[in-house]
């Protein structure tokens, strides 16, 4: 999850903003779809121990 949507997040969490709530989290679940959709899952990154 970027930084700004986290904090933004909280912010809103903090403030009881249910608007927000629901708008932000509507954002962060197309956001995860546009990135897993251009992610290669067949030819994932190798990662050094």
């Amino acid at each position: 999850m970027p930084d700004w949507l986290c904090k933004q997040l909280k912010r809103a969490f903090y403030n009881r903003d249910v608007q927000s709530i629901v708008m932000l989290n509507e954002a962060y679940y197309r956001y995860r779809q546009r990135r897993d959709s251009h992610y290669d899952w067949s030819n994932p990154p190798h990662t050094v121990p």
